[in-house]
């Protein structure tokens, strides 16, 4: 009997490609949707009907219910890299960057999200510390995660060590795709980032144009969090163009943070938990100046560790030579604990979007249009109609 392909209904697919990377005749591609999102679509053509895809599905349906999953963090840590100059470097306290640097000095393998060409977001590989600096920064989208299953199989295959960094559902669909291909997993460390959800790579494309133009260059530089412009709590952005023009601004932060440009999936999402499918969850250390105020209240940024397994524990042990740490009790912020608030507005986001001009639909959402339309747009909230 024939097993259909059976793949994540709409509203739950992550795009994480574990479907895609799983299938045996790449039936299945990743093709962006009117929202600018990737989502698997297959090719009946070339489909055998072997049912991997739908093995790997309900693998992540289950993941979290899984015994392993259901444990509390071993530890919670504050770190930051005692180099400062470094940690200026980093968007938080430069965690990640201790964790990769100790993976790649063993002569491992980092993966993690970079700006490629044209600065679009995907997963790449570093192997030295210079392919390593292209992973920091906050990129604030969805990443591609293009062919790296299959690369990290091979890789591990080959006995190399692999560090996998990316939002907790992409870390889920990489455990759930070595499992499913009974690789071994002795060397392969996962660390998700705590998310707040991914706004649509098809926003940020029309962002990075729309700045083009208006400033009459060409991109040379993104950040998309800057602390040396401003602070580790407020950080601003900012666009470098090859004309000697900057923008500084928050532009694209006010749409990520509005909830509006966010995939469906991350109004329900089910990793917004202490426990996590990876071997550590890593973000930003909110709240830290509440439990030692009298600690690390210099703006320069510090990380916050949530220890989910024993591999994660060790690697975090490798990397503390790098780092100042310090334990802590327990730990939460609200993105442990529920998943963003979707806005009321947001299915008349996505309507204005296939209907505007990428200017207007900014002009209509965001401070880019001026005081007339902050007023209005408060003015309706308080009528209850934003």
């Amino acid at each position: 009997m024939k097993k259909m392909s059976i793949l994540c209904k709409s509203t739950e697919c992550t795009g994480c490609t574990a479907c895609m990377a799983i299938c045996p005749v790449d039936a299945i591609e990743m093709k962006y949707n009117e929202q600018g999102f990737l989502y698997p679509s297959v090719d009946e053509m070339k489909c055998i009907y072997c049912g991997a895809c739908n093995l790997v599905v309900q693998k992540l349906d289950h993941h979290m219910e899984e015994e392993t999953h259901k444990e509390p963090p071993i530890h919670y840590y504050a770190a930051r890299l005692c180099d400062e100059t470094e940690r200026m470097r980093s968007q938080s306290g430069g965690l990640f960057y201790a964790l990769a640097s100790m993976i790649i000095q063993s002569g491992g393998l980092v993966y993690g999200c970079a700006y490629l060409e044209n600065f679009h977001v995907g997963h790449t590989v570093a192997a030295t510390m210079e392919e390593l600096q292209k992973m920091r920064g906050s990129k604030y989208v969805q990443s591609d995660m293009r062919n790296c299953y299959r690369q990290i199989e091979q890789n591990l295959k080959a006995g190399k060590e692999v560090l996998f960094s990316g939002t907790p559902c992409q870390c889920a669909g990489i455990e759930a795709y070595l499992e499913q291909k009974r690789v071994s997993k002795d060397k392969f460390y996962s660390c998700d980032i705590i998310c707040h959800g991914v706004p649509s790579p098809g926003i940020f494309e029309q962002y990075l144009k729309l700045m083009e133009a208006k400033y009459q260059g060409k991109l040379e530089r993104v950040n998309l969090r800057d602390k040396a412009a401003a602070s580790w709590h407020n950080p601003i952005e900012k666009l470098v163009f090859d004309n000697n023009t900057v923008y500084q601004g928050t532009l694209f932060g006010e749409l990520f943070y509005s909830n509006l440009a966010q995939r469906m999936c991350c109004q329900t999402c089910k990793y917004t938990t202490i426990n996590r499918p990876s071997d550590i969850t890593i973000g930003d250390c909110w709240g830290i100046e509440k439990i030692h105020p009298e600690l690390w209240n210099d703006e320069t940024g510090i990380s916050v560790a949530l220890i989910q397994t024993k591999k994660g524990e060790k690697l975090f042990e490798r990397a503390m030579s790098y780092l100042d740490v310090i334990e802590l009790p327990s730990y939460t912020q609200p993105q442990l604990e529920n998943p963003a608030v979707v806005p009321k507005q947001k299915e008349r986001f996505w309507r204005d979007y296939q209907k505007l001009s990428f200017e207007c639909l900014l002009k209509k959402y965001t401070s880019y249009g001026g005081i007339r339309l902050k007023i209005k747009r408060k003015l309706l909230r308080i009528m209850n109609k934003w």
